[in-house]
């Protein structure tokens, strides 16, 4: 779904690495203000790395900013999706906006994202209540298109995985 008709409590942009420091990937409004913080926040935009500012773009609470490390490659957004939902825990719903335009990239971040979102807590006891919730709606903002049976994959794929996290 394009950008400008979504909203939700978090917009997650990415960003990789550079030989300059963090660059933003895709075109996002405003991307040059929220650039502007990256040096003052010292966001490098490695792998995992997370910032989160207040918004500037209508219809989202903040924005977070997830690092890719040196490459955008499907593997790299694979892991920024899954980084961003386990980061985000306690949001209701964010959406991803890595600017991604290929079926491939797409997909990498729909897995990312349905795997990011695993949680174990069977044996928490008295801390289980202090968890914070999963989020609950992750959309991908993108031109791609992925058939139903290509998500129904990724369903099946994390179900197998997460049944193997919990053996």
């Amino acid at each position: 779904a394009p950008l400008a008709s979504l909203s939700g409590d978090v917009l997650v942009l990415a960003a990789r690495s550079g030989k300059d420091g963090a660059e933003l990937i895709g075109n996002v409004d405003g991307s040059e203000q929220i650039s502007a913080h990256f040096s003052t926040f010292g966001f490098t935009g490695k792998a995992d790395e997370l910032l989160r500012l207040p918004s500037s773009v209508d219809g989202f609470g903040s924005i977070a900013v997830v690092g890719l490390g040196k490459d955008a490659s499907a593997n790299f957004l694979r892991n920024a999706a899954a980084s961003a939902v386990r980061q985000l825990a306690g949001a209701s719903s964010i959406v991803l906006a890595f600017g991604v335009a290929t079926d491939e990239d797409a997909l990498a971040t729909v897995e990312g994202a349905t795997l990011g979102g695993y949680v174990f807590n069977v044996f928490r006891g008295k801390t289980k209540d202090a968890q914070k919730a999963p989020v609950e709606s992750v959309t991908i903002a993108t031109a791609a298109t992925l058939g139903d049976e290509v998500l129904s994959r990724v369903d099946v794929l994390a179900d197998a995985v997460n049944f193997v996290k919990d053996l």
